[in-house]
């Protein structure tokens, strides 16, 4: 690979001269990338070049990315510093204005990057969230269900001993057998379970029910049976 050459005085000379009335037109990045280029190639542009640098790296100042602003300190320091440099009071002078803008720049870009991951945090907790509720029924509704789940069953089976029964006795088609459908009906949409011993009100109802099937009260609507213990 053959070796690039830099470039000698007199094509560095027609650079400037070339670029000079032009620099008000270039980027921020161009800007960056010319002082960087002389700096590397230890050139010493003449003040007038450099300042109107200056001016318009001013001028693009609030455009400029933090790159451009890293860019544009190191190499206008470069050119400026002694023993070599040109020590410029106005170039010293955009180098601290530049530092601040650099510093500001810093903050901004971490303050976008924190309040981006605080945002990916709580839409990823969220969505943690979300899928925990969708999988596991909330402790009241755990606790509803137990609380129901022994009184539903005990009405359940009554009412379907007494139907069993009733259809038993006269077919499954009789005044009888009707009565007694009605009755379990009647409990399970929210009457207490048969007790043993009825109040005075429930008492009579059952008697009308009863009356009217050609039955006893007593028949209206058995207890179910008791378990029967599974033999080993």
């Amino acid at each position: 690979m053959q070796a690039q050459c830099p470039p000698d005085k007199a094509w560095l000379d027609e650079f400037l001269h070339c670029t000079f009335p032009r620099l008000r037109d270039f980027s921020p990045q161009g800007l960056a990338n010319v002082t960087l280029a002389l700096a590397q190639l230890r050139t010493r542009p003449p003040p007038a070049w450099l300042y109107a640098v200056v001016k318009a790296a001013a001028a693009a100042l609030p455009a400029c990315e933090l790159p451009d602003l890293l860019g544009l300190a190191q190499g206008l320091a470069a050119i400026n510093a002694p023993p070599e440099g040109m020590q410029l009071p106005k170039v010293d002078e955009f180098l601290l204005e530049l530092e601040r803008a650099t510093q500001a720049k810093r903050e901004q870009a971490a303050a976008r990057w924190q309040a981006r991951a605080e945002a990916e945090a709580e839409a990823e907790a969220g969505q943690r969230r979300r899928r925990a509720r969708s999988r596991s029924p909330t402790p009241a509704a755990e606790e509803l269900g137990a609380a129901m789940a022994a009184p539903a069953m005990q009405l359940l089976a009554g009412a379907a001993h007494a139907l069993r029964d009733g259809a038993a006795l006269d077919g499954g088609g009789g005044a009888r057998s009707m009565a007694m459908r009605a009755r379990a009906v009647k409990q399970m949409a929210g009457r207490r379970p048969a007790a043993a011993k009825a109040p005075a009100g429930e008492a009579q109802s059952l008697e009308a029910d009863a009356a009217a099937a050609g039955g006893s009260p007593g028949d209206a609507l058995p207890l179910p049976p008791p378990p029967v213990a599974a033999h080993a």
